[in-house]
């Protein structure tokens, strides 16, 4: 610690304070791995473990000595901490600008700067100003490492934005969120995890007169959160117009060299967006936030402080309004989920985004019990108050002429499709090397199997590869034809192109008011069209196989194909709401019961349900409302690298047993038709469902139960690698 200066030492200090979230004097190591993420060094994980271990020990607790031990050895000496020095200036700046000089707790110092804040909108001093530019300034530095750190790749952050109860019906028929709902993004792992309580504690959320308060000051029992793949390159900070004249009073006023450049950069980046006080500023402003609103592009719990957070929430208004204080249509991803958060973690998807609009994931069968009680609503009032906004919603924001003039073509989900373009009378396909175009000899590349999600009377789909299930048909915002992942360009529509053609139509571009269509050039490269009029545009959809219809919402057997055996479940029936058990290890205070295969439907418990999830199902068992689990590590390698599914193959398949909730999303499974049975395969782990044990013998029935008092134990279903003997074919019979 002699290597730094008392002044270097105090400003460490805080930004140690900064990550010390629970004020033990220690950090752990992932509090750690968010120090340097944040401030944008760059180290080799491996490298950071030999060094933690060597100052700490076996210690997974980092004291204060011990961290100011790192910053000064020799391998991150010779590193770049300019940018970890900055974030605990600028910190240091605004501690030292805006609270006084005898209070030396620093508890929850930037909460206090908030409420400072918007109580002196028009006082700013000059150091206040300043504090304020160069803590925005770091922000944008962080986005620029973050783009230079993905070297051009995607510069999208998994976020998440939060919203109160009464705020969701309006969510819905705004269609792209009301800055005034309040609500704020974080970056999704800030909230993953959590239960409401939690979440809201965590984004400073629990303040006098929030919405995320019931009538008595408690804290509600129920959030929402919507979960999307959000761009951070062109952000803008909603700034309080009051904020916004000072930056150039001191842009013009300022002895620091540094602050023109800084403060040009953060007027340019930011639009008027006032803090709703009543004031005659605010008054004449369009567009007005309410507390806890700062007016300068932050406002959060100090202790919880995240620089990712602070990069993210920057696109919150962007999403919303522009520059000039009007609405500003920028769609989210298909894909992105709405779910319910309770107080025990309990996460329910209740509605996703198909491109176009809202379609609820939930219904009076599959509705979550516990959500009820939290919000203080029935099912029903639930269902038709969201159902009602949504169509209000389309109502407000009706599809452009161009998206109504053309009738829809609807597509099978699940089926496999080849697409004939009419200039050049070949397939259209993703090559080797991930282009798409239109020729070749014909084979699996040319194949495409239509995702959609729900019951979608839209027709919006997705375009997944045939030969690389990780590869859709996109369209960007560049109007260039790719393939690249589920996203927001990856979404279309079918549409009418007369005799027996379709043109494919970009739902992004539709939504923009600037359709554009898959089509090619005359040398068959993919090249985006303005309409479906040209044969360039024009395809023959002609469909190689019909996944086999399987009945969804109802009660099915899934019957193994070689040994004849239902699934089914053991174990007690769920008490309470979904997650109360805490997990499905017996370290979490509850083991989970065995999913067996059994000869018979032995009270009931062979019937299951399949809730769509997306292109993906829960897969519930309708007597103890347990959800299908898989235990165990994803797979490593090829299929069939594990040998088998026994100790005696070298390797032991783990367990599938039914949970009560969706824990890290290890109850999501993906059915794949193989002509009229189907592979279930776990989306985390990607382990096909297996039936160990023999075939059954005789009529159902004749083994008597599933239990070994009943004479005979029903063998366990597994998650195997590969499908070993034919055991992870399974057929789904409505009974």
């Amino acid at each position: 610690m002699s290597l730094l200066t008392k002044e270097q030492v105090a400003q460490y200090k805080q930004t140690f304070a900064l990550f010390d979230s629970d004020n033990s004097g220690s950090i752990d190591r992932t509090e750690l791995d968010k120090v340097f993420e944040n401030s944008g060094v760059q180290i080799d994980q491996f490298e950071l473990d030999k060094l933690v271990s060597s100052i700490a020990g076996g210690d997974d607790k980092i004291s204060f000595e011990e961290f100011i031990a790192l910053l000064t050895s020799p391998v991150l000496a010779s590193r770049e901490l300019a940018t970890l020095q900055d974030l605990v200036q600028d910190i240091n700046a605004l501690q030292t600008a805006f609270l006084t000089q005898t209070d030396d707790t620093h508890q929850d110092d930037l909460t206090q700067i908030v409420k400072i804040l918007r109580d002196s909108m028009s006082t700013l001093s000059t150091a206040q100003v300043e504090a304020l530019i160069k803590f925005h300034f770091n922000q944008f530095e962080s986005i620029r490492t973050l783009q230079a750190r993905k070297s051009g790749k995607s510069t999208s952050i998994l976020v998440r934005k939060v919203l109160a109860e009464e705020g969701i019906p309006s969510f819905f028929s705004e269609r792209f969120g009301n800055p005034a709902l309040g609500g704020f993004f974080a970056a999704a792992r800030a909230t993953q995890g959590l239960n409401a309580h939690q979440i809201i504690a965590q984004l400073g959320l629990d303040y006098k007169g929030s919405t995320f308060l019931d009538a008595s000051g408690k804290v509600k029992d129920v959030v929402y959160v919507i979960e999307a793949e959000m761009e951070v390159v062109d952000c803008s900070v909603p700034l309080d117009p009051r904020v916004r004249s000072k930056v150039l009073e001191v842009i013009k006023s300022s002895s620091d060299p540094e602050i023109p450049t800084e403060g040009q950069e953060l007027y340019d980046r930011s639009h008027n967006c006032a803090v709703d006080d009543g004031s005659d500023s605010s008054n004449n402003t369009p567009i007005r936030l309410p507390a806890p609103y700062t007016g300068t592009g932050f406002s959060v719990n100090g202790k919880n402080l995240d620089g990712a957070n602070i990069e993210v929430r920057f696109v919150q208004e962007l999403v919303a309004i522009d520059k000039a204080g009007t609405k500003k249509f920028i769609p989210f991803p298909v894909g992105t989920v709405l779910y319910a958060v309770g107080v025990e973690g309990k996460e329910v998807p209740i509605a996703v985004w198909n491109g176009l609009d809202w379609k609820l994931s939930v219904n009076t069968l599959n509705f979550p019990t516990w959500l009820p009680a939290a919000s203080g609503h029935t099912v029903d009032e639930l269902l038709q108050t969201w159902q009602s906004a949504i169509d209000l919603g389309v109502a407000k924001n009706p599809p452009g002429a161009a998206a109504t003039a053309e009738p829809i073509v609807r597509l099978q989900y699940q089926s496999r499709i080849t697409l004939l373009n009419q200039a050049t009378s070949k397939n259209l396909r993703i090559t080797e090397r991930g282009r798409v175009t239109t020729g070749g000899t014909p084979d699996k590349r040319d194949d495409w199997v239509v995702v959609s999600f729900g019951d979608d009377s839209s027709g919006v789909v997705q375009l997944r590869s045939g030969s690389n299930s990780a590869r859709y048909l996109s369209l960007t915002d560049t109007g260039d034809i790719i393939s690249g992942p589920s996203g927001k360009y990856s979404s279309f529509q079918f549409v009418e192109a007369g005799d027996g053609w379709v043109g494919i139509r970009s739902v992004y571009h539709t939504t923009l008011g600037q359709p554009l269509y898959i089509g090619c050039d005359n040398e068959g490269q993919a090249e985006s069209k303005g309409s479906a009029s040209t044969s360039e545009a024009k395809f023959k959809v002609t469909q190689i196989s019909t996944p086999p219809s399987f009945p969804i919402g109802v009660p099915v057997f899934l019957i193994n194909s070689e040994t004849q055996r239902l699934l089914f479940q053991d174990g007690p029936v769920i008490k309470g709401a979904r997650g109360a058990e805490g997990g499905w290890l017996a370290s979490s205070g509850f083991q989970s019961p065995h999913v067996v295969g059994a000869d018979a439907n032995y009270y009931n418990r062979a019937y299951w349900r399949l809730v769509p999830q997306g292109e993906y199902f829960l897969i519930e068992n309708l007597e103890t409302k347990r959800y299908l689990f898989q235990d165990g590590a994803p797979i490593k390698g090829d299929r069939g690298a594990e040998g088998g599914w026994l100790a005696s193959s070298g390797f032991q398949s783990p367990n599938v047993v039914g949970a009560d909730a969706n824990y890290y999303n290890q109850a999501l499974w993906k059915i794949v038709p193989e002509g009229d049975q189907f592979f279930i395969e776990n989306v985390q782990t990607k382990r096909y469902l297996f039936q160990d044990g023999p075939v059954i013998k005789g009529a159902r029935g004749a083994e008597g139960g599933w239990l070994s008092n009943s004479g005979f134990q029903s063998p366990y279903v597994v998650g195997a690698d590969a499908n070993y003997y034919n055991r992870a074919y399974w057929k789904i019979v409505k009974p």
